[in-house]
């Protein structure tokens, strides 16, 4: 528990793809992406959270954007608390960068996917040279179905990046892989 008689290291980070993220409870961390286009994509979506028309977070390499301040901090809540009982989708988006996937949460709600229109069409436009209305265009499709209670799961690839959209009623659960394929 003595920070004094921890060996100090230093590590080089050149050439490495890494910004400095929030870390609830331990201030913040260093957040290493598997690629440069995942950092530059979490970098731009960051620096744009100030315009969303809500409240939005920034938490351990995860964007979440909502209605209000109070569903956000309901949100955080039940996500660092284990409020498990208080289950419910609380977000209008959320993009997480972990792994080799952008991993996409859209609630389904009525009002949240057009709330957030503007920042899932921005967040596509980084991804797809071509394909980012025809990639929304999907998802505002699946969200439709949802909002008539059928559930969805479409499996595509799109300028060589693999996109996988599961919808669970209360909001699609979306991968695209981060990689193109070759």
């Amino acid at each position: 528990m003595d920070d004094s008689k921890r060996t100090k290291v230093d590590v080089n980070l050149d050439g490495v793809p890494y910004s400095i993220v929030s870390n609830p409870g331990y201030g913040s961390m260093v957040f290493i992406f598997a690629n440069e286009e995942m950092k530059k994509v979490y970098d731009e979506m960051r620096r744009r959270q100030k315009d969303y028309p809500g409240a939005t977070s920034a938490n351990v390499a995860t964007l979440g954007y909502f209605e209000n301040e109070e569903l956000r901090d309901e949100d955080f809540r039940a996500l660092y608390f284990w409020d498990i009982e208080n289950w419910k989708v609380r977000y209008d988006l959320g993009i997480g960068f972990s792994g080799n996937v952008y991993g996409v949460g859209v609630a389904t709600a009525e009002g949240r996917l057009e709330r957030a229109s503007g920042e899932i069409q921005y967040f596509l436009s980084l991804l797809f040279e071509n394909e980012a209305e025809s990639v929304y265009r999907l998802i505002e499709s699946v969200v439709h179905n949802a909002r008539n209670g059928v559930n969805d799961t479409v499996e595509k690839t799109m300028e060589g990046r693999h996109i996988l959209i599961v919808s669970h009623g209360d909001a699609l659960n979306i991968g695209i892989s981060a990689y193109r394929d070759k």
